[in-house]
């Protein structure tokens, strides 16, 4: 699927036209800010999303409130707009009648991406990786599922009901997820981040030395103790990212407690 999604793109079919065509934008070098707020405004739930973003604390809102989209867009960056975007897309296929039957999948990719995404920002602050690009990273991590889902309906498949635990696609994910952010035109750096984010073998490094995969091992490890009860025990056995980034239980429970806040604050704002 990986070397399908190399040769032929990402299948309009998958994902609304509308994230299509502003990732495009993205990567036409002559692609103006007018250009861009034509296509955002062209999604009024998206124009929404980028605005409340604006305002949220975890992007640097300030005292003055945003209000309408160039400013959301001034603030945010392209790259979180970016992100944002396929965001919203996850939302879109959740509605669409014929990929209801992965309605649930969906939603629990959509909760988990956000909160993948808050602890690599957190997490970025230790580290020289810019945090903004941490977070974009988090959040499109699981692209890979998200095109691995919506191809899989109507399809004769031996993936099982439970697609998000399903063992096949959690070997495959990764590396048709770098192959889509490729051809959306991500950097390397993240790409590859999403490509090697279950390489818990990694070699241990200096801190000084972290980067967005060590972020985004991590955090995928910690954002799967988030859905826990406290007390919770991360299990950092074995993952050396870990390791590189200095991350000791103490730290891992006050990223925690920081990403959960955030995330609160987020739901509140997206009213999920």
């Amino acid at each position: 699927m990986a070397a399908e999604l190399s040769k032929d793109g990402v299948d309009p079919s998958c994902f609304p036209k509308s994230v299509i065509r502003i990732h495009a934008a993205f990567n036409a070098s002559n692609t103006s800010i007018d250009d861009l707020l034509r296509l955002i405004r062209a999604e009024p739930k998206l124009e929404e999303l980028l605005v409340v973003l604006a305002n949220a604390a975890l992007f640097g809102a300030g005292a003055k409130r945003v209000t309408e989209v160039r400013g959301a867009v001034s603030q945010l960056g392209r790259p979180i707009i970016r992100a944002a975007a396929v965001s919203f897309a996850i939302q879109r296929m959740k509605e669409e009648l014929r990929l209801r039957s992965i309605a649930a999948p969906l939603t629990e990719l959509w909760r988990t991406s956000w909160a993948v995404a808050c602890i690599s920002q957190v997490i970025a602050r230790r580290t020289k990786i810019k945090s903004e690009e941490a977070f974009c990273t988090g959040l499109l991590h699981g692209i890979g599922y998200l095109y691995i889902m919506a191809r899989s309906v109507g399809k004769s498949t031996a993936l099982g009901a439970d697609l998000l635990g399903d063992e096949l696609i959690g070997r495959t994910h990764p590396s048709v997820g770098k192959a889509a952010l490729g051809k959306w035109g991500a950097g390397k750096d993240m790409a590859n981040a999403v490509n090697d984010q279950h390489l818990h073998n990694r070699n241990v490094r200096s801190r000084d030395q972290a980067d967005l995969t060590d972020i985004l091992i991590v955090s995928i490890a910690l954002a799967a103790e988030l859905k826990e009860a406290e007390p919770r025990g991360v299990l950092s056995n074995g993952i050396n990212s870990f390791q590189t980034l200095e991350m000791t239980a103490e730290d891992c429970a006050k990223t925690l407690k920081h990403a959960e806040y955030q995330l609160g604050s987020l739901h509140r704002l997206l009213h999920c």
